[in-house]
């Protein structure tokens, strides 16, 4: 186990060991039972701020995109630091620090100009990824049924928002965007958008979610977080049924991305009948459901399609690089730097979009792109949580622009602060790579222990 660094402010006592022999020391029930939930909305509050306040924004902010659930992060690892919990991982902090230098040190030995909220930015959603809270009570278990409760709630909202627009106004199934007051929520996203140019039918929100293709990658998240440990096969089709709905392609092409990773690491070789049915449903019923978008869309990836929307996000930013950096060794392998993402694009020949992987390579270079995503992903994958709910984060990650916020506030409450090596999936993990290594006869097993076989 890695060495730590606890901040411990001066105003705080310590908190005397479980045990202690002095009765004057001992923390009475009732307390505990406060500390543990307060712990639980503190360590969930960027999980509750990305999902159901999603669209809120930081008055008078909204109209630059600033979204109240960006600083939580940063709030919950100061009232932390104030309460004596805080605990920094060391190499990740050296990493975080060695990125920062590559940020602010060489544009400003080099005479380039960079952008200090951009700075901030990084600092606000990053920082708290080199932070644990070992004494917490809070488990990946709790995260997960916290997650799947806010799923099901977001799903049911967005296929009841789909299915009633034959039947109620459109302001009544979108009433963030046009009940609450325009500096109170968050813009620069396509929060409401038609099926087809010229459609009468809308794409599916959730309601409270940013825009569709947040909404989407939420629920192929949520697939493959009940896939993965729950295995409720009714759930995992409800939040597939409200991705369809989303009509967005980026949760589709995450949900296909990490399937595969759970039906291989888990052994869960039954899910193949599923997809199967599912997909012969779903060519019946395509031409009803307007299905054949995802299909239209599937051409957009491609380097012929440069004015599409799928070209900008996933193919144009390498060209971009490419364009600005071919003459200078030092732009390639350290960037432009911090801020200087959106100018490039704009003067880009190649229609690009935002994304982190883009932003990153055109503002940090190879190198500290390199370190970056290393960060961030060593951060995401150094826990017990099934492979494949690891693995779609990090596909969210790079699917992501620069201010959405679904990735961080997920990882931080779902994967990171949570209590390591406790939860009962974790347990339970292990007890099954036990009775794999010893040649014992089989019996049958339950089904959480099938569930859990090969992870």
């Amino acid at each position: 186990m890695s060495s730590s660094i606890q901040f411990t402010p001066a105003i705080s006592s310590p908190i005397p060991p479980a045990g202690a022999g002095s009765a004057a020391h001992r923390v009475s029930p009732a307390s505990s039972h406060e500390r543990s939930w307060f712990d639980r909305w503190l360590l969930f509050s960027p999980l509750f701020g990305v999902t159901l306040f999603g669209k809120a924004a930081i008055p008078p902010f909204g109209a630059k995109g600033l979204a109240l659930a960006m600083p939580l992060a940063f709030i919950v690892i100061f009232v932390q630091a104030l309460r004596g919990t805080l605990v920094f991982d060391p190499i990740r902090l050296a990493c975080f620090l060695l990125i920062l230098v590559i940020t602010l040190g060489l544009p400003v030995l080099h005479g380039e100009h960079f952008s200090l909220p951009s700075v901030a930015l990084l600092i606000v959603l990053f920082l708290p990824f080199a932070c644990r809270f070992p004494n917490t009570s809070v488990t990946f278990d709790d995260a997960l049924g916290v997650l799947l409760g806010l799923c099901k709630l977001i799903a049911i909202l967005g296929l009841g928002q789909y299915l009633l627009q034959f039947f109620l106004p459109h302001e009544m199934l979108f009433p963030v965007e046009y009940y609450v007051p325009e500096f109170m929520r968050v813009s620069l996203f396509a929060n409401e958008g038609p099926l087809a140019y010229g459609s009468a039918l809308y794409r599916s929100n959730g309601v409270v979610m940013l825009e569709p293709s947040v909404y989407s990658q939420l629920m192929a998240l949520g697939v493959i977080a009940e896939l993965s440990t729950r295995n409720r096969i009714l759930h995992a089709l409800l939040y597939f049924a409200a991705l369809v709905v989303s009509y967005s392609g980026t949760g589709i092409m995450a949900l296909a991305l990490a399937m595969p990773i759970l039906i291989v690491s888990q052994r869960r070789w039954d899910l193949l009948i599923y997809i199967l049915v599912v997909a012969a449903v779903i060519s019946v019923f395509s031409p009803y459901l307007n299905l054949d978008i995802f299909i239209n869309r599937s051409g957009e990836l491609s380097s012929q399609s440069t004015g599409s929307s799928g070209y900008a996000r996933f193919l144009g930013g390498f060209f971009t690089f490419n364009h600005f950096s071919q003459d200078s060794l030092y732009y390639t392998l350290f960037g432009h730097g911090p801020g200087s993402a959106r100018a490039l694009i704009d003067r880009s020949p190649f229609p690009t979009a935002e994304m982190t992987l883009f932003k990153s390579i055109l503002e940090l270079g190879i190198v500290g792109s390199f370190l970056f995503l290393g960060y961030v992903l060593w951060a995401v994958f150094d826990n017990a949580a099934p492979l494949a709910v690891k693995f779609i984060l990090a596909v969210i990650f790079f699917l992501g622009g620069t201010f959405t916020l679904l990735f961080p506030g997920i990882a931080l409450s779902l994967l990171i602060w949570p209590r390591p090596d406790t939860s009962s999936w974790a347990r339970a993990a292990r007890g099954a790579a036990d009775r794999r290594s010893t040649p014992t006869q089989s019996r049958p097993g339950s089904n959480e222990s099938a569930l859990i076989e090969g992870t």
